[in-house]
């Protein structure tokens, strides 16, 4: 996964996302969007985000990354975030095995 352009209009960085793409490229990626402050918070180095929560700070830098999909298992539809597919996986499994069933 390479850097290969970034855009001035929605601060977003482009990577290429090939067939040998995995998650660790990717979450290697997210790492490398965030740092740590002074003052203990995490802040994006693409934008002006803070978080003094590691884990918002990279769920944060998920928007940022372009061209990587995460694939919903039940019906193979893709997001672009890992936030954006929790949300579809509690509707797509309720609907495809029954309102009834709980996680």
């Amino acid at each position: 996964v390479e850097l290969s352009e970034e855009t001035e209009e929605n601060e977003s960085l482009l990577y290429e996302n090939g067939p040998n793409t995995s998650m660790t490229e990717y979450n290697e990626k997210k790492s490398e969007l965030v740092t740590r402050t002074e003052n203990g918070c995490w802040t994006c180095t693409v934008c002006s985000y803070v978080s003094k929560n590691r884990g918002h700070a990279l769920e944060h830098t998920e928007r940022h990354i372009e061209g990587f999909s995460l694939e919903c298992t039940n019906c193979e539809k893709t997001f672009r975030t890992n936030k954006t597919l929790r949300q579809h996986v509690v509707k797509c499994v309720k609907r495809n095995f029954g309102k009834n069933y709980s996680f």
